[in-house]
């Protein structure tokens, strides 16, 4: 569509036409002896000019319509009264002359040739009418003609010429439609006609995405192409566009109709409805699409935004910075459509000369830092500052990071910034040193300091200049930072990780790629955004949102921080969240330096958990039962178990491949015999046994490896960011390991090792330097070729208490774990125990399975010792238990069972026969029995009177477990399954499974008893 737009002819040109028929009807009202001399409508026809004179000088020059149309309807008018007073035909000939004049107007006020060549006939027929009055038209014919035509000629020459003028200034030349300039002139007037008519206007930019690939890709000429094509689909969407024009680039600009201004009453802006995103998207739809180019097909979208008018304003200057900033905001939030709201805020002029002032401002010391403490959620202790950058101008005062470091991000001004903040912070946390305070800072790191190559290395220089520990700065940097350039990024942080420095991933959760970049790249701290903080307080979603977030920094090893507290509430939430570190205004606000240390000298601030009782590195606990660590309880044990401990018993831990074994099995031997003379291996404790049957019993020991198990070390080495790991097993009188990680052993001679020691206390166990510890200085200062000299152990422990092993991290250095790779490595310890015990119950499936099908094989009489047995054999396998015997009735219902088979460990004594009446304890036990319908456990059996006392004395039966075998006829046996030791209880699965293979075996024992009694081979003589 061409441009379209008011006139373009200026002042002057309708000034000149306006006095040269002013002139010219003036000289025929005052020279004698002229046609219209003193004639009173010729008089009137010159005021009539001097009033249009006046009148194109009062109207303004941007109102060049209305100028053209006042200037044509003021000279036609006074041509025509002069005309129709014309007496003499040499007058009336004479202002015939000056209608084409006036119908050259026609050419200036109108741009569509139908509306120009309509006023022009106007302005001709008003004239022939004028000149026809007195009869003249008759008499001159060909002159009337002539003067129509003339009118007729002169609005279409008009016309013409300004087309071709306005041609190459107003229209693009690669898809011919109208430029940026062009637009601004058509499109007022289009704006005006659409509003005039009681409607929205809509101005919408549209940018194809991705138009720079299509040009590397194919060339600048299939570019073009492109535009082309995508300009075509311009003109043809519907609703039609009143206006179309290229900005220039891949940016095309439609002025459209909107909805009615107002609605029901209601005016627009304030009804709810997505109109014009509605309409932004069905243009979209008729957009997007598949183009062919150079025989290449191209998919094409495009990306708009929306300014409403009169609502962002009445004219296309106004509207394309807001349609502008819409189309920014849609890309930066992946919609296909943005409508201008009153928030989206463009760059303001003040905000163009701030950037001015800024450079200067570095160097006229005008910028300061302002420290934000972090406190620990467990102690309230003030751990680390993070540094804020102000501004303290001379005339605005002291201005927030928000007002100028936007612009600086823009511009190579934030490289700048950001040595100068970077030096000033820790030229800051080095005077507090000197002063005594050592007090870690943090400081933001910009989106493009990640591509300033020589980063790392200044960062190094700057923390020697001040001779601090690289470990005393953490630089945050938040996600979006990371997006653009993600390898460039995550280079660069290896290299500033390699420096030593700490890493932050600030605002997390606030993009689509928080899990993703947390698992790529090396970060050491996570700080959860304040939005989700504030939240959290009115929203059980949001809620759980930080608790999942502050879970997944734990299990990363990472330490968590919640901005954002801006009351007690908050505060009180995050903390029991187990949140690590709190920052906030509810805490404290950003204060300068010298404010600082009092605040940090100043007693802890009690928060809920710090007003929690410490608890003991020891913890009693009940017979059987798990001991459970309240969240966030780990770091507040950890130390008082490491001192508790310190300096009371020496251990060994031992070598790899490659390490003397003499030295080791020295080290070894000495640290056995100070295990046995502190005590540990004498006093065992009282569920020792039960211990030892319940880690039997998952038939792990003296296993091949398990890649599960490999797998488990290899990510707690990982979670702990140490060298080596082990996944180990204390027996009675050994550690056995079930995986290892960087250190290869296969076991212990002996219960000297980390493992043994966090069997001993149950409780997580760590030994930042074993040199300085008693329990483990011996051993590692004996062998200078053993490689550990850190030691942590987490317990492994059953559902029912009891502590089967550790998982273990050792490391070359000394060091101390951060709670998040704690809690981690405490929730990896319960996952190896789940892998357990899903392992044994898939080798009970198995076993199981194997059994009862080698029962089904089994069908002669003589088959019955061998089928008891194995049923015997297997109960007791998978009970861990000491003696199964499998009793089978004379008859259905009897009283008195004889043993058909049992499965017994060494030194205990078979039960053969069971039902001979000898007391009223065996009767009344033959009773219970009798009546037993469903298996049953027995922790004591002196208090049961299903098992006589004698037998229970004499057997040394400490626990049992009886399953009835019914039949239709009365009870056709019973298995007995007894503990020399004792037991709080069997595990629920591990008795259904026992009582589901019973139940199973039942069948097959009562068909081989039924063929030996066919052949009176049973009872047995």
């Amino acid at each position: 569509m061409k441009g379209r737009g008011a006139s373009t002819g200026g002042r002057e040109f309708f000034c000149v036409l306006s006095l040269l028929s002013t002139g010219f009807l003036l000289l025929l009202a005052m020279v004698p002896g002229s046609p219209g001399y003193l004639r009173p409508t010729v008089v009137v026809a010159v005021g009539l000019g001097v009033v249009t004179v006046a009148a194109v000088l009062a109207v303004p020059a941007s109102r060049r319509r209305e100028m053209a149309l006042v200037s044509s309807a003021m000279m036609t008018t006074a041509v025509t009264i002069a005309l129709v007073g014309a007496e003499r035909d040499a007058l009336a000939l004479s202002l015939l002359f000056w209608f084409p004049w006036a119908g050259s107007y026609a050419g200036l006020v109108w741009r569509r040739f139908g509306a120009v060549m309509g006023q022009a006939a106007l302005v001709a027929a008003v004239g022939l009418g004028a000149f026809s009055a007195h009869g003249r038209l008759a008499a001159f014919p060909f002159v009337g003609v002539g003067c129509a035509l003339s009118v007729l000629a002169c609005a279409y020459v008009t016309y013409g010429s300004l087309q071709r003028g306005r041609g190459p200034c107003f229209s693009d030349s690669v898809t011919d439609l109208t430029n940026r300039a062009g637009l601004l002139q058509a499109g007022d007037p289009v704006l005006s006609e659409i509003m005039l008519a009681g409607r929205q206007a809509l101005l919408m930019i549209v940018n194809i995405d991705h138009f720079r690939e299509i040009n590397t890709a194919l060339g600048y000429e299939a570019g073009d192409e492109v535009l082309r094509m995508f300009a075509r689909r311009l003109r043809s969407v519907r609703p039609a566009p009143s206006c179309v024009g290229r900005l220039g680039g891949d940016e095309f600009a439609l002025v459209m109709p909107g909805a009615s201004q107002v609605a029901d009453g209601v005016p627009a802006p304030e009804r709810t409805d997505s109109a014009p995103a509605d309409v932004g998207r069905a243009v979209l739809d008729q957009l997007d699409g598949r183009l062919r180019i150079s025989g290449v097909d191209v998919e094409v979208e495009a990306t708009a935004g929306l300014a409403v008018a009169p609502w962002c304003g009445d004219r296309i200057a106004t509207l394309l910075p807001c349609a502008d900033a819409a189309l920014s905001d849609a890309r930066r939030g992946g919609e296909r459509v943005g409508v201008w709201r009153a928030e989206m805020v463009g760059v303001q002029p003040w905000e163009l000369a701030l950037h001015a002032q800024l450079r200067s401002a570095i160097t006229r010391g005008e910028l300061v830092l302002h420290y934000q403490p972090m406190q620990e959620a467990a102690t309230g202790r003030i751990v680390d500052v993070e540094a804020l950058l102000r501004w303290r101008h001379p005339d605005r005062g002291l201005l927030p990071p928000g007002s100028f470091l936007p612009m600086a991000e823009r511009s190579s001004l934030i490289v700048d910034l950001t040595w100068w903040e970077l030096d000033e912070a820790l030229r800051q946390c080095a005077r507090w040193r000197t002063e005594g305070l050592r007090m870690p800072v943090s400081a933001n790191l910009s989106a493009r300091m990640l591509v300033v190559d020589e980063l790392p290395r200044v960062v190094a220089e700057r923390l020697a200049a001040h001779d601090l520990p690289a470990d005393m700065l953490t630089l945050e940097i938040t996600e979006s930072a990371l997006i653009s350039q993600p390898a460039r990024a995550a280079a660069m942080l290896s290299e500033l990780r390699i420096t030593g420095v700490k890493l932050s991933m600030d605002d997390f959760g606030t993009g689509y790629n928080s899990m993703e970049i947390l698992k790529a790249l090396p970060f050491d701290e996570v700080k959860i955004d304040r939005g989700f903080v504030s939240d959290a307080r009115r929203s059980l979603p949001d809620a759980a949102i930080v608790r999942s977030v502050i879970d997944l920094g734990h299990r990363l090893g990472m330490r968590v921080v919640g901005e954002g507290v801006e009351d007690e509430h908050s505060e009180r939430m995050l903390t029991e969240l187990g949140c690590d570190l709190l920052q906030g205004e509810a805490l404290s606000p950003p204060l300068p330096a010298r404010k600082l240390p009092p605040l940090l000298a100043s007693k802890p601030r009690v928060t809920s958990r710090s007003r929690a009782p410490a608890p003991t590195s020891t913890p009693t606990r009940a017979a059987g039962l798990p001991q459970k660590t309240p969240p966030g309880a780990l770091q507040g044990q950890e130390s008082a178990i490491v001192g508790e401990h310190s300096g009371e018993q020496a251990a060994a831990q031992v070598g790899e491949t490659g390490i003397e074994q003499p030295a080791f099995a020295e080290a070894t031997t000495q640290a056995k015999a100070h295990w046995t003379r502190s005590g540990l291996s004498a006093a065992v404790p009282a569920d020792e046994e039960a211990r030892l049957a319940a880690l039997r019993g998952h038939h792990v020991l003296d296993t091949p490896p398990e890649p599960e198990f490999d797998a488990l070390a290899t990510l707690a080495a990982q979670i702990a960011d140490c060298t080596y790991a082990h996944v180990v097993f204390v027996d009675a009188g050994r550690e056995w390991f079930k995986s290892c990680h960087g250190l290869r052993i296969t076991e212990l001679g002996a219960r000297v090792g980390v493992a043994s020691h966090t069997v001993a206390s149950g409780t997580y166990l760590e030994v930042p330097d074993a040199t300085r510890d008693l329990r483990f200085a011996r051993v590692v200062r004996s062998d200078p070729n053993l490689p550990v000299r850190f030691f942590a152990g987490v317990p492994l422990r059953t559902p029912e208490g009891h502590v089967l092993g550790a998982l273990c991290v050792s490391d070359r250095l000394p060091r101390r774990l951060a709670p998040g790779q704690r809690h981690a490595l405490h929730q990896l310890a319960t996952q190896t125990m789940r892998l357990l015990d899903a392992r044994r119950e898939r080798q009970t499936t198995e076993e199981i399975t194997t059994a009862l099908h080698t029962l089904d094989q089994l069908w002669y009489p003589d088959d019955l010792p061998t089928a008891a047995t194995l049923t015997a054999d297997i109960i007791r396998s998978l009970a861990g238990a000491d003696a199964v015997a499998v009793m089978l009735a004379e008859m259905p219902g009897s009283t008195v069972f004889h043993a058909a088979g049992s499965s017994v460990a060494p030194g205990t004594e078979p039960l053969l026969r069971v039902g001979i009446r000898a007391t009223p304890d065996d009767e009344a036990a033959l009773r219970a029995l009798s009546h037993l319908k469903d298996a049953i456990f027995i922790p004591d059996p002196e208090r049961t009177p299903l098992i006589p006392t004698e037998m229970v004395r004499k057997l040394n039966i400490r626990s049992a477990l009886v399953i009835p075998l019914p039949g239709e006829g009365g009870l056709l046996g019973l298995i007995t399954v007894r503990w020399t030791h004792p037991l709080t209880c069997v595990e629920p699965s591990l008795l259904q499974a026992i009582t589901l293979f019973a139940t199973s075996a039942r069948y097959t024992l009562h068909r081989l008893q039924a063929a030996c009694r066919r052949r009176g081979e049973w009872p047995p003589a």
